[in-house]
């Protein structure tokens, strides 16, 4: 019986050895995926997206080159290509906020506003403190002139964030001038008792 304890267990370590050898090799085989964000021009913008492209052949399910290439095209406002690239990176990586917020941004600009304001709701379920998620779909509201929506976001942010009061006090007041004439809805606190410094 001690015969056979001894052999699983060396088995085992050899096991997790040769596991361990593995992931190590991959990992040195994996070139370093370089954050390009801040293209200076066209050109070099161009050669990310045939680099990131080039890499994904290679690599097709390391999310963070999905991600890269879509900063990329973002930078090229195409918008359809990045939010294509987005996806790619969300089925890898589906409980990430900041690509569900990334990708929304990206049916914003399109004014797709009922799939960015989807994405950031999706991303709040994973997170509900997540205040970009909340940041952006005020925004959507007001575009959409879903104002009672917007002014329940407004109420949460700045429950959430005291510290950034002023901030979204004074944004509020940009888009209440914007919209002028809008009556806000009865049941959410006045603008007045929501922001009583700035107003």
């Amino acid at each position: 019986m001690d015969r056979y304890l001894v052999y699983f267990f060396s088995l085992l370590a050899s096991l997790t050895l040769a596991g361990l050898l593995l992931m190590i090799a991959r990992l040195a085989h994996k070139p370093h995926i370089p954050r390009d964000s801040n293209y200076r021009n066209l050109a070099e913008c161009e050669r990310a997206l045939n680099r990131y492209s080039k890499l994904l052949e290679r690599m097709p399910t390391d999310w963070e080159i999905y991600v890269r290439r879509a900063e990329a095209f973002l930078f090229l406002k195409n918008y359809q290509q990045a939010i294509r690239d987005f996806t790619s990176a969300l089925a890898l990586h589906p409980r990430d906020v900041d690509l569900l917020v990334r990708r929304a941004y990206s049916y914003y600009w399109l004014h797709n506003y009922d799939e960015a304001i989807w994405n950031c709701t999706r991303a709040l379920h994973v997170n509900p403190h997540y205040t970009p998620a909340y940041e952006l779909r005020v925004k959507v509201y007001f575009k959409s002139e879903a104002y009672e929506l917007a002014m329940r976001d407004y109420s949460r942010l700045i429950e959430m964030r005291p510290d950034k009061r002023q901030f979204y006090c004074e944004s509020l007041i940009e888009h209440k001038e914007l919209k002028s004439g809008v009556r806000l809805p009865q049941e959410h606190p006045p603008v007045a008792d929501l922001c009583p410094d700035s107003c």
